[in-house]
């Protein structure tokens, strides 16, 4: 069976996940009582490398999906800035393998407005310091990025506003799938080129000034070597698993 059929027998049926050891990070952001801190399933330290006086991003139970709480991205009034989280994984710079598959998810309640822009993903070191990641665009629109064989796409959705969206990208090693709430918004064959070092983890927030309305985004996974979704899936009904 593919992994994404594997998926599809094993996701409401209590099962653990059958490609947890594929998982880069997985951020619930439920710890409201330390709205500064991000803890990560997968043991990443997370810290903030903009703007580290401000809290602008944190975690908040305004809005949430799963649990009690999601990353609240909160624009600075009057200002122009960048709010971004990193995390170097664990052991260290990695490969994503053979063919550069992985899978990256997370859900998303956005308002359109570019005064708040949200972002994640990770960093790889062997392309220029591209991100792969799925990533504010315009107004209203979200684009997903990735950096594969020297080569740079940026795939494109108008997503529903105003209310939980589950966002996904992957690659199979010759055909990368975007994902609009489990629905196939598209695809592409692309070149995987030589295996990609995965250097760092980022969740970034950039605001162009003014007032609310926010982004919030809640519970965000990275597999790496697994292509999770290659057709329409069901999206989560519960948080991602634990193990």
């Amino acid at each position: 069976m593919t992994p994404w059929q594997i998926m599809q027998t094993l996701r409401f049926k209590g099962t653990r996940d059958p490609f947890f050891a594929n998982v880069g990070y997985l951020l619930h952001f439920d710890d409201i009582a330390n709205p500064q801190a991000w803890p990560d399933v997968r043991g990443n330290v997370w810290s903030r490398v903009t703007n580290p006086t401000l809290i602008w991003l944190e975690v908040s139970s305004e809005q949430t999906k799963f649990g009690g709480g999601a990353l609240r991205m909160k624009t600075a009034t009057g200002t122009s800035s960048d709010f971004t989280l990193v995390a170097s994984p664990i052991g260290g710079n990695y490969s994503l393998g053979t063919g550069n598959k992985f899978t990256l998810e997370g859900w998303m309640w956005w308002t359109g407005n570019i005064d708040s822009r949200p972002t994640w993903g990770m960093v790889l070191s062997n392309v220029g310091t591209e991100i792969i990641g799925i990533v504010m665009w315009t107004a209203n629109q979200i684009s997903f990025r990735t950096s594969l064989n020297g080569a740079t796409r940026d795939d494109l959705v108008n997503p529903p506003l105003n209310q939980w969206v589950h966002m996904a990208v992957s690659y199979d090693g010759t055909t990368k799938y975007w994902f609009v709430n489990g629905v196939l918004a598209g695809s592409a064959v692309v070149t995987a080129g030589a295996a990609q070092t995965v250097q760092q983890y980022t969740v970034r927030g950039a605001s162009s000034g003014g007032n609310p309305p926010y982004a919030y985004m809640d519970d965000l996974r990275f597999t790496f070597g697994i292509c999770r979704y290659t057709a329409n899936f069901s999206v989560p009904t519960e948080a991602f698993p634990n193990s």
